[in-house]
């Protein structure tokens, strides 16, 4: 029987039925300080001009004819693509050095988890909970929402609820005044609860959409050192190619 070859075209990668071509087939992370190293080196090596922006992924991407991604280059989340970078060369002009003053919320319904950093330097925290949730796991103010019943445990839930939202915004008002304004704002928080934090005075010093960063992870109960967790992997960059 003669010999079996592998044909591989000069350019293009060998056919493979068994590869999934929505799979990376490496993956690399580095640390938020060498995003622009990092960024500078892959620019050098394939220009500026065949990127495209994917906003949902907060991502840029070098693609195939067929659409598909060849290469993705997704900033760490404390370094973010913001709306005003028309392109690479826009980001590239911030100072990706010093990141400046960051908060990083964890909520949950009787769980709070915050921290402020400066610089990547852990400045301030608080972590505390409050019984908000009743025996069946639902957050008291998403039940009175739909059918609750004012009765003394849930007016105390209630309470409580109103009473963690409060220390949530006097906290930030008070490291905002200590350190100056959040260059970053990273938030993990149920798309329903999310708006209660801006239904009362006072309200937190931030907007309740502009500036606003979903953290792209699942979250555990928020505790410090969720806190720290969710932290380093804001701080992770990712290059993918296919």
């Amino acid at each position: 029987m003669a010999p079996v070859y592998e044909l591989v075209i000069p350019g293009l990668r060998p056919f493979c039925p068994t590869v999934n071509p929505t799979e990376p087939l490496h993956r690399e992370k580095f640390p938020w300080q060498d995003c622009r190293v990092r960024l500078e080196g892959i620019l050098e090596e394939h220009g500026e001009d065949r990127w495209h922006l994917d906003s949902r992924r907060q991502a840029w991407e070098i693609r195939e004819s067929s659409g598909l991604p060849r290469l993705r280059f997704r900033p760490p989340l404390v370094l973010p693509i913001r709306p005003r970078h028309g392109g690479i060369a826009d980001y590239l002009e911030e100072d990706l050095e010093h990141p400046g003053v960051q908060l990083l919320l964890l909520i949950q319904a009787g769980a709070v988890a915050m921290g402020l950093w400066e610089e990547g330097e852990l400045m301030a925290h608080k972590a505390f909970k409050k019984y908000v949730v009743r025996g069946k796991g639902k957050a008291q103010a998403t039940h009175l929402g739909s059918k609750g019943k004012s009765r003394y445990g849930s007016r105390l839930r209630l309470q409580n609820w109103k009473a963690q939202l409060l220390e949530l915004k006097e906290r930030c008002s008070e490291w905002q005044e200590a350190y100056g304004d959040f260059e970053l704002v990273m938030v993990s928080c149920p798309v329903r609860l999310w708006p209660e934090l801006f239904a009362a005075e006072p309200l937190p010093p931030f907007d309740q959409r502009e500036g606003i960063y979903p953290v792209p992870m699942d979250v555990a109960v928020p505790t410090h050192e969720e806190l720290l967790r969710v932290r380093r992997a804001t701080e992770q960059g990712l290059v993918e190619l296919w």
